[in-house]
């Protein structure tokens, strides 16, 4: 119920709703057309006056809260057809006792289009910029990459089984990945979406310790739950945060990674069995199945 309320409040039917008690009014005063153009002008002013305030403080008298989303959903962004969301990754550590923060914007772009053809289903188009996050905890320590790829399959919106998504972390992470029933709705939430939210340990990205940047065949798998076993045991996770912002996309990842400018290299390396499933990790690189920068394309129909 509240998503049609929404829906109907950015949307163009209110004005529609307007003219109809414009008509009404004419239609009963026309007696007196001076009093009625009057008292037409007057509802107008306050229908408009009305709909504009519900839309600005109706979010925040529902208070929308589901497990493990922090964020509230204020003000609306009138498209329901377009989002584009900026959000910043805050990875928290403990280093021999103090805490580290390290940080990286992403953005999400999501857009709907006309139907497949099959059954009429809306079709959607997403885009995902962003880079792993890398950690250099120290000279005596290796590095620590986070990537962008997850131990569990994350699929908001009708991804097939066993299909990494990295891209649906971010709105499964704040609850809205499985809470509405059409396109429309998903995209005016992503564009509601501010505040922060944390990311469950079941969706914690895949880590890998980083004995010497400059070689990336150096690099191990390591596990967030256990970060003493390839960082030494004064190295903690605290947690994993995700922050909306309109801060620019994080660039400058082949500044701590020279190698990736290096496109033999990129061919060249894997991390076999990245993840415990069959992936793409067995077939490409890093670089080509996007675990380090994210610049992908995808569509989708529907929901699951």
């Amino acid at each position: 119920m509240t998503s049609i309320v929404l829906t109907f409040l950015n949307s163009w039917l209110w004005p529609v709703a307007v003219l109809l008690c414009l008509v009404f009014l004419l239609r009963t005063l026309r007696p007196n057309f001076a009093v009625g153009a009057a008292v037409s002008i007057l509802a107008i002013a306050l229908c408009v006056g009305a709909s504009s305030f519900v839309r600005t403080n109706l979010l925040h008298l529902l208070d929308i809260t589901t497990g493990g989303i922090s964020s509230q959903l204020i003000g609306l962004n009138k498209s329901t057809s377009y989002a584009d969301v900026r959000f910043k990754f805050i990875l928290e550590l403990e280093v021999d006792g103090a805490p580290r923060k390290f940080e990286s914007v992403h953005e999400l772009k999501v857009r709907k289009s006309g139907s497949d053809g099959i059954g009429g289903v809306p079709r959607a188009y997403d885009d995902y910029f962003g880079e792993a996050i890398y950690a250099d905890l120290g000279p005596s320590r290796p590095g620590l990459l986070m990537l962008l790829s997850t131990e569990v399959v994350t699929g908001g919106h009708g991804s097939g089984p066993g299909e990494d998504r990295f891209e649906n972390l971010m709105p499964e992470a704040c609850g809205i990945a499985h809470r509405f029933d059409t396109i429309d709705d998903y995209i005016l939430a992503l564009n509601s979406l501010t505040g922060t939210c944390s990311v469950p340990a079941i969706m914690l990205p895949v880590v890998l310790s980083v004995p010497n940047a400059a070689d990336p065949f150096s690099y191990q798998l390591a596990d967030f739950r256990n970060l003493g076993a390839a960082f030494g045991n004064n190295v903690v996770f605290r947690s994993l945060e995700i922050e909306f912002t309109d801060e620019p996309v994080t660039t400058g990842l082949d500044k701590s990674l020279p190698w990736l400018q290096s496109k033999d290299i990129q061919r060249e390396f894997y991390i076999p069995k990245l993840v415990n499933r069959q992936s793409v990790s067995n077939r490409y690189s890093l670089v080509e199945s996007s675990f380090l920068k994210g610049h992908n394309y995808e569509s989708w129909s529907g929901f699951d």
